[in-house]
């Protein structure tokens, strides 16, 4: 009967158009994952005083380019006007929930597209093209919207018709299918090749093939080719029907060469019945395709989409098939997963085999990231459970939420599963994110609970005191002190101590805590009491708490507290500017505070000036003073040293003192103080010493490497044409002979230019003036110039030319990555063929493999290494030798991996596992050596490897005795 009624379908050429007369009937899907569908009806609006992102902000969203995800119609959807909405725009917001969106499920896209059907047809808003857009997302959307009743006081095209017949196609339904095509017989409206396509695709979706072929033999009869876009319905039908045996006859007897969009929609229809396995059965059909990168990101959308629906194994397997290892492999389908809240122990499944696959060996790190900083909790915990080291800091945000919502209770819910998994609970953790949740009432209390936790009073104390004086409650933190004898320790107590005195002024308990701190820290050999009193110092500048600053001083000279000169130095010049009888008490309290042997012992010997730091300079300055002996070295010295820590008032009294010793301050000493101004960068107090050298001794050189130094700081401070005049004046007085030692300082310089032309400009200059010598060091900042900006072409023409001129290869390594990042086959030519003539085949090919090994990039180094003509066992064994020594255990791991599986003779892969396990020994881990040695395959294990290990493993063990 179906045929009968397209044959005489077929033979009618023209038919009249009809009226449709009724209305769509939305028929919904089920809903195959367990994510929220929302309603837009009920999304809150935002809070009032914020801006409202409209629809013009996201039609400029969508016509820019951009990524669009459909949470941003969703919020949108609340500040639209349909009543005065336009057809272009109410097309765009169906198109915007239709196929084209992948992160979400085609329940979810169809909720959004029937809110907005409804919002049209109750403004009366609707007319026949927005009604064939509404049709085609349906379809998209798996939505069958056909009745008896059509489309009420609409005028329907032809357009309309052949979109309804596609939507009840695709969705199996032949009883509407066979009334719509008797409409179009009825009305004269003749079949169109993308109808014929939808009459292939019903036929084999509810009979097979055989079903199916009866259509195709009646386009042979009626002299019609059969097309890839008839194929592509009959292949798409025996998916729907999923019998493989029909499906294989089918390629046997209709062989077809697929392109790429069509493949995609093949693998889609896979996906979605979990039918993925059928894919290496099929390979004729897309072997002659080049997966190219767009091509790969389209399949990981189309894998997205299938997580949404509720088939995360298929949409991993069809991943796995077709997307090449990269460092991130796996983790934006995991991630979506997460979000679509599918079975946590499946995903773990999932991205333990990965790891297995040595695809993306922390791939279960990454996700456990992502689970806590969403907030999913349960799959936190999964997650966490199944990782083999668990570092304290990963459930931060599962101690800050549950802090939040639930307080100490919810801090102690984490604290008893962190225990189950023997995660010990640290000092940062404790201070941060735990106690600052915990009820502070009775501190006894929640030093019991956290003991119940398997912490000691010394780990708890510290931390908790540290909330305490965040909290200003001084009084209690000197208490607990006082009751546990327990040491004190914490990067941040002083500054916290000071911060809690400042605004509390209570002086006694703050100096009670100061004492036990320092005699807590008795080995430091930093001046604890100095540093908490600038601290406080500061604080009370600000506040103006000078009087009880005072009083603060007394409390700790009460306590035989010391602090060292330099101290006393800092504090002074914080309250310079107060008035004389408070500088006179305070700088009296200073005095009786030094003590000027502060960080000497009996034991101890005098150190040289030169190895002298500025506390120990300074103590040594006023010893020599007070034994009338020379000074020069020491101010000399003293000043450079404030010079470079930029510390202006006392470099000033420093020269001062210089030269009313009788000292001759020397263009060479101020070239010098200059120099460490600069190395402090402190440009403007490097260009007044500069100036003044300029203006009072012109004829004055300085070293070539300070002139280079001051130009770079001023560069470097957007002053490109003050720095360059610094080097146009100083050239010709420098006198200029080896160029290696200034050879670093050149680079720098380079560096620091802000554009190409900069760059350029100064490079020509050094080089005029035999400032610098054309080696790979000094081109390097050329081709990384161009680097930056992102123009890569122009980086790998200059790389060419410097090789070509130069016959030097700089940043030979970086060229290859960006390169092969951007899969530039023509570029990457270009850069070899040029490291050839400079080096020859041999390293060109070795310089290509350190950067795949790098990147983790194994096919593309399978394929290198297979097809390497020349020897280069040697030049390989020397770029291992020089992982070893940065300590890249990877890329090894990445080349051995490689060569193992070709069995290549290219690479001696026993001097590969051995550099590997070098790396062990080094770091002294025998464990992961072992572990490694496991994974060796057995044919590759030698007496030299065996050897080895057992090594590793005496060393290890004399290390531990």
């Amino acid at each position: 009967m179906i045929m009968q009624m397209f044959n005489e379908i077929y033979k009618i050429r023209q038919y009249t158009r009809i009226f449709l007369r009724s209305s769509i009937k939305h028929v919904s899907t089920t809903q195959k994952i367990r994510s929220e569908t929302l309603s837009i009806e009920k999304e809150k609006l935002p809070e009032s005083g914020k801006k409202q992102y409209n629809l013009d902000d996201l039609l400029q969203h969508v016509h820019s380019g951009r990524n669009f995800y459909l949470k941003q119609l969703i919020n949108v959807f609340p500040t639209i006007d349909f009543y005065h909405l336009k057809t272009d725009d109410a097309i765009l917001l169906f198109k915007l929930c239709g196929s084209s969106i992948k992160d979400s499920s085609c329940d979810r896209r169809n909720n959004v597209c029937q809110d907005i059907y409804k919002k049209l047809k109750l403004t009366n808003n609707l007319n026949v093209k927005i009604l064939n857009q509404y049709i085609k997302t349906c379809t998209d959307n798996k939505v069958l919207i056909y009745n008896q009743e059509l489309l009420n006081n609409l005028e329907p095209n032809k357009e309309t018709l052949s979109l309804l017949l596609e939507n009840v196609c695709e969705l199996g339904q032949i009883e509407s299918a066979l009334k719509i095509l008797e409409i179009m017989k009825t009305n004269n409206i003749p079949l169109s090749p993308e109808n014929m396509n939808n009459i292939i695709l019903i036929h084999a979706v509810n009979g097979g093939l055989a079903t199916a072929e009866t259509v195709l033999k009646s386009l042979k009869s009626a002299k019609i080719e059969l097309k890839d876009l008839h194929m592509l319905s009959l292949y798409k039908g025996l998916i729907k029907f999923q019998n493989f045996d029909d499906f294989k006859k089918a390629m046997e007897t209709y062989p077809v060469h697929f392109n790429k969009s069509e493949l995609i929609i093949l693998i889609e229809e896979l996906g979605l019945r979990d039918l993925d396995v059928w894919l290496n059965e099929i390979a004729t059909l897309y072997s002659h395709l080049h997966v190219t990168r767009e091509f790969q990101m389209e399949i990981e959308k189309v894998c997205i989409h299938l997580v949404h629906m509720g088939h995360p194994v298929s949409s991993m397997n069809i991943y796995k098939k077709f997307l090449e290892p990269r460092p991130s492999f796996g983790l934006s389908i995991l991630k979506e997963m997460l979000h679509c809240n599918l079975d946590i122990e499946t995903i773990i499944s999932l991205a333990k085999d990965l790891v297995t696959d040595g695809l993306n060996p922390y791939i279960l790190e990454h996700l456990t990231m992502l689970a806590l900083k969403f907030k999913y909790e349960e799959p936190s915990w999964a997650l966490l459970s199944n990782l083999k080291v668990i570092r304290p800091h990963y459930i931060w945000p599962l101690l800050v939420n549950n802090g939040k919502t639930n307080g100490e209770h919810g801090i102690f819910q984490v604290l008893d599963k962190a225990k189950k998994l023997n995660l010990h609970i640290d000092y940062e953790t404790l201070e941060h994110y735990v106690i600052p949740y915990c009820h502070l009432e009775n501190v006894e209390l929640l030093m019991v609970k956290l003991q119940e936790q398997g912490l000691t009073l010394r780990e708890i104390l510290s931390p908790l005191l540290m909330v305490l004086l965040k909290n200003k409650n001084t009084k209690m933190a000197s208490e607990l002190c006082s009751q546990y004898n327990i040491p004190i320790s914490g990067v941040g107590f002083l500054g916290s101590l000071a911060e809690s005195w400042a605004l509390t002024a209570d002086s006694n308990p703050v100096v009670k805590l100061l004492a036990r701190y320092c005699e807590s820290n008795p080995t430091t050999s930093t001046d604890l009491v100095g540093v908490f009193l600038i601290y406080a110092a500061k604080r009370s500048q600000k506040m103006n708490t000078d009087q009880k600053y005072l009083k603060l001083t007394k409390l700790i000279l009460g306590q035989s507290l010391r602090i060292t000169l330099h101290s006393a130095n800092e504090i002074k010049e914080i309250y310079q500017k107060f008035d004389k009888q408070f500088q006179k008490e305070l700088y009296n309290n200073l005095h009786l505070l030094v003590d000027i042997a502060l960080n000497l012992t009996e034991n101890s010997s005098l150190r040289h000036p030169s190895d002298m730091n500025l506390d120990d300079l300074e103590c040594h300055l006023i010893e020599l003073q007070s034994k009338n002996m020379e000074t020069r070295g020491v101010l000399r010295k003293l000043i450079q040293m404030h010079a470079k820590h930029g510390n202006t008032a006392r470099v000033h009294e420093l020269r001062d003192l210089f030269i009313s010793s009788g000292y001759e301050e020397s263009s060479g000493i101020k070239s010098a103080i200059m120099h460490n101004y600069v190395l402090g960068g402190h440009l403007q107090e490097a260009l007044k010493i500069y100036n003044d050298l300029k203006i009072n001794d012109s004829d004055f050189s300085l070293d070539s490497f300070k002139m280079i130094d001051l130009a770079k700081l001023s560069i470097e401070n957007d002053k490109f044409d003050e720095g360059f005049s610094i080097l146009k004046n100083e050239v010709s007085k420098c006198k200029i002979g080896n160029t290696q030692p200034i050879e670093r300082n050149c680079k720098e310089l380079l560096n620091t230019c802000k554009s190409v032309k900069q760059v350029d400009e100064v490079f020509e200059f050094l080089r005029k003036n035999r400032l610098c010598e054309t080696t790979n060091m000094m081109l390097g900042p050329l081709v990384k110039a161009r680097l930056k900006t992102g123009d890569l072409n122009a980086a790998v023409e200059k790389f060419v030319e410097l090789a070509e001129k130069h016959k030097c290869t700089p940043l030979q390594f970086e060229i290859f990555r960006a390169i092969l990042k951007e899969q530039n086959s023509i570029l990457l030519e270009k850069a070899l063929r040029a490291t050839e003539k400079v080096h020859g085949v041999g390293p060109a090919q070795v310089g290509l493999i350190a950067v795949l090994a790098e990147n983790g990039q194994e096919t593309a180094l399978r394929n290198v290494i297979s097809n390497i003509k020349v020897p280069i066992q040697n030049l390989l064994q020397n770029r291992c030798k020089r992982w070893v020594k940065e300590g890249k255990c990877e890329p090894l791991k990445c080349l051995a991996k490689v060569c193992s599986s070709l069995r290549s003779k290219i690479v001696n892969l026993d001097f590969v596992y051995k550099c590997i396990l070098e790396l062990y020994d080094v770091k002294n881990d025998y464990k992961g050596a072992l572990e490694f040695f496991k994974e060796i395959p057995e044919d590759y294990i030698t007496t030299n490897l065996e050897t080895e290990l057992h090594r590793i493993q005496h060393k290890s063990m004399n290390i531990k005795n």
